[in-house]
């Protein structure tokens, strides 16, 4: 029940941030919040032609570091919290 209760609550956060964050000069900010990192890719790639696509790899910028950081954030809190329930 509570990974169905996640994958929900992963979809609506992706979902609002994109209708709240829609604002051209809000797309940084959507980018660091999407929590599947598609957001994130597409702003990194968003001048680049279609032969840049093909031929290069995403750079660890800013929002790509941010985004993989809370990432390893909120797995180990998830890890903590099914460990300290196991436990029980």
């Amino acid at each position: 029940m509570a990974v169905y209760l996640t994958a929900l609550a992963l979809l609506i956060i992706y979902v609002v941030s994109a209708a709240v964050f829609d604002e051209p000069n809000q797309r940084q900010i959507l980018a660091i919040i999407d929590p599947f990192g598609i957001n994130t890719f597409s702003e990194v790639t968003s001048y680049w032609t279609p032969f840049d696509k093909n031929t290069m790899t995403v750079q660890l910028t800013q929002e790509v570091l941010i985004i993989e950081f809370f990432g390893l954030v909120l797995e180990w809190l998830a890890y903590l919290v099914s460990v300290n329930y196991c436990r029980r």
